[in-house]
């Protein structure tokens, strides 16, 4: 039988993944459904129309033990279009480390097609559980 990873310890999992400092928050221009085997370079990141990447304040996590475990940051961040980007439909966010490892991804119930003046809010959240 494999080790089963406790709602306590999938709390400190979510503690030392997210609160270290520069996570960067990101968006993906590519029609990816995410899955446990999604990796960075299945991502293509957003670029021109004036996007740019965030670097996510740990302290701003707010994580809750459960089946699963979930984080939730405790803003919205929004993404502000100045023009249309290079790939014009925007389908998700993903959230890598400062060594450019894939954290989390997750994908919009509706891509959106940003042009200027589009802002695009995300309020990042995670979870881990046993699969």
């Amino acid at each position: 039988m494999a080790g089963v990873c406790t709602k306590t310890g999938q709390v400190q999992i979510l503690n030392l993944v997210l609160n270290i400092a520069n996570n960067k928050l990101k968006l993906f221009s590519n029609n990816v459904t995410p899955t446990v085997d999604t990796v960075l370079g299945d991502l293509n990141v957003v670029s021109g129309g004036g996007y740019a990447d965030v670097t996510l304040v740990a302290a701003n996590w707010v994580i809750s033990p459960g089946s699963p475990s979930s984080a939730l940051y405790n803003a919205f961040i929004n993404f502000t279009f100045t023009g249309v980007p290079a790939v014009a439909t925007v389908y998700g966010y993903f959230i890598v480390d400062n060594g450019g490892n894939l954290l989390f991804v997750e994908r919009f119930s509706q891509v959106v097609s940003p042009v200027n003046g589009t802002v695009i809010p995300v309020k990042p959240k995670a979870t881990c559980a046993n699969v």
